[in-house]
């Protein structure tokens, strides 16, 4: 019989890893966790303070201070403070708070419900 996944998305890894140790108590071990990104850099709730702080350290360009995106060359970065979600300007639907960690589950079909239902309890979206 085919094995079945689903893919579960979570804001912080915090979450997608308190989600698999859930998952993993009932029998799910076949779990993965990856972030990824439309903006190079990571998601705002996982930043390290020390890093980000503008008192400590200097950012070194706008996408550094604001989209916590690496200073890697001048082409990428104009593009990337392009974006409203560098200048402060966002509406409702940008890149400021995404779910932008995957949690996938494969799963025996029989099971997938189960799977599910357990990704939905832990808040994740689906």
């Amino acid at each position: 019989m085919a094995e079945k996944y689903i893919f579960g998305y979570f804001r912080t890894i915090e979450a997608a890893q308190k989600a698999a140790e859930e998952l993993k108590n009932h029998g799910f071990n076949d779990l993965q966790i990856d972030r990824f990104s439309p903006m190079s850099g990571g998601n705002h709730h996982d930043f390290d303070d020390d890093f980000e702080n503008p008192f400590t350290n200097q950012a070194i360009s706008l996408t550094t201070s604001t989209l916590g995106s690496p200073n890697r060359n001048n082409d990428y970065n104009i593009l990337a403070a392009a974006h409203p979600d560098a200048s402060a300007m966002a509406g409702g639907s940008g890149f400021n708070t995404p779910e932008d960690v995957c949690l996938t589950v494969f799963t025996d079909p029989k099971r997938y419900d189960e799977a599910y239902a357990l990704l939905e309890k832990a808040g994740a979206k689906l």
